[in-house]
């Protein structure tokens, strides 16, 4: 994607084969939701999602990448920028990064205050361009 720089993501769900499937025991109106959204089911539509989810293009991004992730995320778990990290890195990407914001939901709001942590996201968000495009 040479169009790019560096990229920052928060809370984004990167495996989507594996993100609708996993919601559908707990939130099986959320599932419906995001099988109408994407066209229909995961297995009856497997070749789309593996073309619009992230991971599955990880070998093509070079750019620096940092996935910011609330460890307390129940709508997206970490584990979703975690892959995306293992996928940018097993593919050569030695400026792919992780930062995880320790109680922070997918809202940004922390637990237990409840308060939004925007400042948790943006201060490594700030660093991390910093870092790129310093010098």
């Amino acid at each position: 994607i040479p169009e790019l720089s560096a990229a920052i993501s928060f809370g984004s769900p990167t495996d989507l084969l594996q993100h609708v499937r996993g919601v559908a025991p707990y939130a099986p109106g959320r599932y419906a939701l995001l099988c109408q959204w994407l066209g229909g089911a995961p297995d009856e539509h497997r070749a789309f999602y593996e073309d619009v989810q992230p991971i599955s293009h990880a070998a093509r991004i070079h750019q620096p990448v940092l996935g910011i992730h609330g460890q307390f995320d129940m709508h997206v778990p970490p584990e979703q920028t975690l892959w995306m990290n293992e996928a940018l890195r097993r593919h050569g990407n030695t400026r792919a990064d992780v930062h995880l914001i320790p109680f922070m939901n997918h809202y940004a709001d922390v637990t237990p205050t409840y308060q939004f942590g925007f400042d948790l996201v943006i201060d490594p968000a700030v660093a991390f361009l910093e870092r790129v495009f310093a010098g």
